[in-house]
């Protein structure tokens, strides 16, 4: 990741990594208004929880969405980009919130898209590195044929799709 980020400085950008609770409205106005006079180009939203409990796997993808899709609308933003899970798209055994969760942030993605606010929600797969999924889990994907992916593959593919028109793509 520290590579991406001296790419993106780089290019001219300034990156600042924060710790907030996306979760939290206060928290989220807090770090908006430490950026002061600087333009914020674009968020990322990677936050990930895998709960058998509804509000634990909700509240990190469904209300951190919402939250930053509601305060950076005013900031003219020219990327907005979610990272949410296939789960959401073809279910996940055993994972019923997760993937509920992933599922109701991609619909973050389309309805700020339809309201002309720029938002892309990816629904990623499995990664080479270790993530959310047990070793089981990981081991069950890969029998059903779905092939992981590089980390430096990812932020390209996500780089290509950042451009595009869609709200949700798999």
């Amino acid at each position: 990741a520290s590579s991406r980020i001296g790419a993106l400085e780089a290019a001219g950008a300034e990156v600042l990594t924060v710790a907030a609770d996306v979760t939290s409205r206060a928290d989220v106005e807090t770090v908006l208004a430490g950026l002061g006079d600087r333009p914020l180009a674009g968020v990322i939203h990677a936050a990930g929880a895998v709960s058998d409990d509804p509000a634990q796997a909700l509240a990190p993808k469904l209300d951190g969405a919402r939250i930053l899709d509601e305060l950076t609308r005013r900031d003219g933003v020219d990327l907005f980009l979610l990272f949410s899970s296939a789960a959401g798209t073809w279910g996940a055994n055993g994972r019923a919130a997760y993937a509920a969760a992933n599922a109701a942030m991609d619909t973050v993605a389309a309805a700020r898209r339809a309201a002309g606010y720029p938002a892309l929600s990816v629904a990623w797969g499995r990664f080479t590195v270790r993530g959310l999924l047990d070793e089981a889990e990981d081991a069950a994907l890969a029998e059903m044929g779905l092939r992981a992916m590089a980390p430096a593959t990812a932020f390209e593919v996500a780089r290509r799709l950042a451009g595009t028109d869609r709200a949700h793509v798999v």
